[in-house]
């Protein structure tokens, strides 16, 4: 019997996924607590390689080109300006009674959030697929989707964690991947500069 393929894998060929990026010194000290949690849990969980970022919205449109996705995008953010971040200690998301994400918690986190709304606004009066990933609590991830088991073996290391760091967002950058190919990576598209 032949198998249905979902709206998805009929209709829309790309992904776009819309974030903001630290500066190089976060992405390397993500990288080391990645390296750091995962390694003591002896997980190859695909979250351990990802570079650090902050998740706004993804979005995807097989009757928009991607010069016209890039459009509206600009339209969206065209006043916003460059803002602070300020990541300030560790957390946890609970999916349920058997997943958790570690997480670093962002103190005043209300312009990152005005950013995604500004996106989601743009985009919900198009045609697509979108997913609002920051409606609230902005967050960075460290840890994706990890089993309670595995995180109650962290808890007792990331708890006596202290971690302060803090960068200016000065553009929101777009990726995309081919959702019809599986494991497809993002690749970079653009850099939305923010006006200074």
């Amino acid at each position: 019997m032949e198998q249905q393929m979902s709206f998805w894998e009929q209709e829309i060929i790309y992904q776009y996924l819309f974030l903001i990026s630290p500066d190089e010194k976060i992405i390397s000290d993500v990288k080391n607590f990645k390296e750091d949690f995962f390694s003591r849990i002896n997980s190859l969980n695909p979250n351990r390689y990802s570079t650090a970022h902050i998740s706004l919205l993804e979005y995807a449109n097989a009757d928009l080109s991607e010069e016209n996705i890039i459009e509206h995008a600009k339209k969206a953010l065209i006043q916003v300006q460059s803002f602070e971040i300020n990541l300030i200690k560790f957390g946890v998301f609970h999916h349920g009674d058997f997943m958790r994400t570690i997480i670093l918690h962002i103190e005043k986190e209300e312009p990152i959030i005005h950013v995604s709304n500004l996106l989601a606004k743009e985009f919900k009066s198009l045609k697509g697929k979108m997913r609002q990933v920051c409606k609230k609590d902005a967050h960075l991830t460290i840890a994706k989707s990890i089993t309670t088991a595995e995180y109650n073996k962290l808890k007792s290391h990331v708890d006596q964690l202290k971690y302060h760091a803090e960068f200016v967002c000065k553009s929101i950058q777009v990726f995309k991947k081919n959702i019809n190919v599986e494991d497809a990576k993002y690749e970079f598209v653009a850099e939305l500069l923010l006006k200074s």
